[in-house]
């Protein structure tokens, strides 16, 4: 496959306060020189404000979400494919993952390639299973509560607040006390379900380490750095590369480990006292900074989208040290007929009319 005939599709295109990584991805695409394709947003939501930015994708497709209906998410793919020629799958999101690794052999067969764990390396990289995770590679991490019930908030009593409570699959916010814990505790429940954990906060410097594992099990590449500013969620706004030896060595043995696949970012505290670097999470796609990496001559993005595509990309080298950056909010305005996301939605009713003739049942939204 010739990278002009790359059509590759994203998800995870909400860019608000908390932006996941899907806008990040398609700009890392765009402003990457040797990438010839077409970008397609994927989204679950047509008023999300990724889809919104017509300057990143060349088109828009809504897609009901992976953990719904199996099923229903395939036969989407499979439609976009025949209709807009999607053959690169490159989900952005932690709740994508587990369906994306479960059905990468069908897409495949379907003709839309994707770069993913299997199931055991997603599973092994849930937030409950960090100890065990931290044990097999033999590093350390911070302690970390599975909780069920708030009442298991009480035998943390020893611990030193403040502590970071944390989802299922994404969200982390800081508790100062018990009732603070025990109010962010049902907030996390209710949003990502069961457990949420609770991780022990230690004083030092953050470390992020993004990178591509490919189908063989090589790194095709990775960027280090250092977290500079954050968001209120403690997601990384600015930041430095580093080339720490120490570090390379620690991210290593997590994702040999894990037995990893695809695109990464784990997360790192360097302990002020001790020095060690603690990990602290493990995210199984690229992060939200991600389009630094490619402004760089890094284009971790690109090499993943050639490595799903089967097209077997050389290694990158790493990044210089102490190369700074910065995000920032855009915005976006123009005339709302002018929006690709619209043309999706029409889409996306003319299926629907499709399959209620071809079933002989009634259009819910025609009948409104």
């Amino acid at each position: 496959m010739r990278d002009s005939e790359l059509i590759v599709g994203i998800s995870g295109l909400d860019s608000g306060t908390n932006p996941h990584p899907g806008t990040a991805v398609a700009m890392a695409l765009k402003r990457d020189p040797e990438f010839k394709g077409k970008i397609i947003g994927l989204s679950y939501d047509p008023m999300v404000s990724g889809a919104f930015m017509d300057e990143l994708f060349d088109d828009f497709a809504l897609v009901p979400w992976p953990g719904d209906h199996e099923a229903w998410y395939v036969r989407s793919l499979t439609e976009i494919h025949r209709d807009l020629g999607l053959n690169v799958l490159l989900p952005c999101l932690d709740s994508d993952l587990p369906t994306v690794a479960r059905l990468q052999d069908t897409l495949r067969s379907q003709g839309i390639g994707t770069l993913a764990p299997d199931e055991n390396a997603v599973k092994s990289r849930f937030k409950s299973n960090l100890a065990e995770l931290a044990r097999n590679a033999d590093v350390k991490t911070p302690r970390t509560g599975v909780l069920y019930d708030t009442g298991q908030l009480h035998p943390l009593d020893g611990w030193a607040w403040p502590l970071y409570i944390k989802g299922a699959l994404a969200d982390a916010e800081v508790a100062y006390n018990e009732e603070e814990a025990s109010y962010l505790f049902r907030k996390m429940a209710k949003k990502w379900g069961y457990p949420v954990m609770a991780q022990e906060s230690r004083a030092g410097v953050e470390y992020l380490v993004a990178g591509v594992i490919g189908r063989q099990g090589d790194l095709l590449g990775s960027v280090a750095v250092k977290k500079g500013a954050t968001t209120s969620s403690g997601k990384a706004t600015s930041g430095v590369t580093v080339q720490n030896a120490e570090l390379s060595r620690v991210a290593s043995r997590v994702l040999s480990a894990l037995d990893w696949r695809g695109p990464f970012e784990l997360e790192f505290m360097k302990d002020a006292t001790t020095d060690d670097f603690l990990l602290i999470e493990v995210n199984g796609r690229f992060p939200a900074w991600i389009s630094f990496a490619t402004e760089i001559g890094s284009p971790l993005v690109r090499i993943a989208v050639q490595e799903a595509a089967g097209m077997k990309p050389k290694r990158i080298k790493d990044p210089e040290d102490g190369v700074h950056f910065s995000r920032a909010h855009v915005q976006c305005w123009g005339e709302t007929t002018d929006l690709g996301i619209w043309k999706a939605l029409a889409r996306s009713e003319a299926s629907a009319r499709r399959d209620c003739a071809m079933t002989g049942q009634r259009n819910p939204e025609r009948d409104k």
